[in-house]
């Protein structure tokens, strides 16, 4: 139960119940590898302790990998298409991202881990949801500099129904 695009990409998967919800945490991986360029649209906010998060620019928040091994880019959120808002919706947002540096090292090599939070599987069948998937009800997104191991928890951290 993850969004059918990133699916394959997605390894050392885990599955937690939390009561009625399902919690599911996974590293994002492409060629073996979890070294990835990142981009993103939004508004980065810097907080103490070297925290940095991204949050939504003008309602919109877009989040794009590059694979540094074969250069495949991966859209890995865009709060315009995914979520339980949004599970039917193929409208991606249309707008120039830009390339998201380290706050400690200013590379652009991170990995990624993506958790989701589902709500009980029962109610995504009464509602006649088709893409179960995508129908999550919260995203953290936690990525880590593979060349300072700065780790960025919850880089992103949204509702999303």
């Amino acid at each position: 139960m993850v969004p059918k695009r990133l699916e394959s990409n997605l390894k050392d998967v885990y599955i937690n119940k939390k009561g009625y919800n399902t919690l599911v945490c996974g590293n994002y991986v492409c060629c073996d590898s979890s070294n990835f360029e990142i981009s993103y649209f939004g508004k980065i906010d810097y907080k103490f302790f070297s925290k940095m998060v991204l949050i939504p620019e003008n309602n919109i928040l877009v989040l794009k990998s590059c694979c540094k091994k074969c250069g495949k880019t991966y859209l890995i959120f865009d709060n315009n298409c995914d979520g339980y808002d949004n599970y039917d919706s193929n409208q991606v947002s249309k707008v120039k991202t830009s390339s998201l540096k380290c706050k400690k090292c200013l590379n652009n090599d991170f990995s990624i881990c993506l958790k989701y939070e589902y709500p009980d599987v029962q109610e995504l069948y009464e509602y006649k949801i088709s893409d179960i998937g995508n129908a999550y009800t919260w995203v953290w997104i936690t990525i880590k500099c593979n060349c300072c191991g700065s780790k960025y928890n919850k880089f992103i951290d949204l509702e999303t129904g």
